[in-house]
């Protein structure tokens, strides 16, 4: 919704009209969408550390959850400046991609939000063994793995959207 349902609606042309470079919009709208989520997911991830009894994670699982919840507002935008159906489109990354593939393949889960957040707890906290996943960059490495993430979906949305081709609402 950040992105998607305003090309979807065909009222994207008013803002794609505006002074502002396309590549200022893309990054304003998940700055927007990442305060948001990030408001909604960190608190409830250092709550659930409490409720966990590891009050000592909660500001890692905060942090993770923080990280994972700004990657994924980069890649839905992404899938939203590229795809009609982006809400579909989003659902079948995370469930097919992220959690089928992304469970199976290691290289999936490299360029997976899900993935990346739960690298960056697992290598901050003080977690069990049987969590670390091999292949997969843990704390602060998954931590800049998911920014550039974020930057390479950031950019490619950035780059559809300066060639866009607005005609109505169902373009």
């Amino acid at each position: 919704a950040v992105l998607g349902a305003e090309v979807r609606r065909g009222t994207f042309a008013f803002t794609w009209m505006s002074p502002v470079p396309v590549w200022q919009v893309v990054a304003a709208r998940w700055l927007g969408g990442t305060i948001v989520a990030t408001v909604c997911v960190a608190p409830a991830f250092a709550a659930a550390a409490f409720v966990a009894g590891a009050p000592e994670s909660a500001g890692y699982a905060a942090l993770a959850g923080a990280a994972g919840a700004s990657a994924y507002v980069a890649v839905f935008m992404l899938i939203g400046a590229y795809a009609k159906r982006a809400a579909a489109w989003s659902l079948g990354f995370v469930f097919i991609v992220e959690r089928l593939l992304g469970a199976a393949l290691t290289a999936i889960a490299q360029i997976s939000p899900s993935w990346g957040a739960r690298s960056v707890f697992v290598g901050l906290a003080e977690v069990p063994e049987h969590l670390y996943r091999d292949g997969v960059p843990q704390g602060w490495a998954a931590l800049v793995r998911l920014g550039i993430i974020i930057a390479i979906s950031l950019g490619l949305a950035s780059r559809r959207l300066r060639h866009i081709q607005l005609v109505g609402a169902s373009d």
